[in-house]
C-alpha cells in the first residue's frame, strides 16, 4: 500500500506516495537534495528548474552506468554458473 511521505528539498515541500516504504523515501530525497546543492554551489545564478534537470541527468547517468555495471557482474555469474555445472556432469 503506498504511504504519504512528506519531505523538504530545498525548502520546497513534497508529500510523495510509495509502497517503498517512508524511510526510503526521505534516504532518496536525502540524495536528490545533496545533488542539488552541490550542483548550486558553483552555479547560484541557475533557476531551480535548470538544477533539478541538471541533478536528473547525473542521477540518470549513475543509474545507466549502474545498470550496465550489473549487466556485466550477472553475465560473468553466468558463465561461472555453467562452468560449474558443466564440471558436476558425469
Amino acid at each position: 500500500m503506498k504511504e504519504p511521505v512528506e519531505v523538504v528539498i530545498l525548502g520546497q515541500r513534497l508529500t510523495v506516495a510509495s509502497e517503498d516504504g517512508p524511510a526510503h523515501v526521505r534516504d532518496v530525497a536525502r540524495l536528490v537534495e545533496d545533488q542539488l546543492r552541490r550542483l548550486s554551489e558553483g552555479h547560484r545564478s541557475i533557476p531551480l528548474v535548470q538544477l533539478a534537470l541538471l541533478a536528473a541527468l547525473n542521477m540518470g547517468s549513475d543509474l545507466a552506468k549502474l545498470r550496465e555495471e550489473m549487466e556485466g557482474v550477472n553475465e560473468r555469474l553466468l558463465r561461472l554458473a555453467a562452468r560449474i555445472d558443466a564440471g558436476r556432469e558425469p
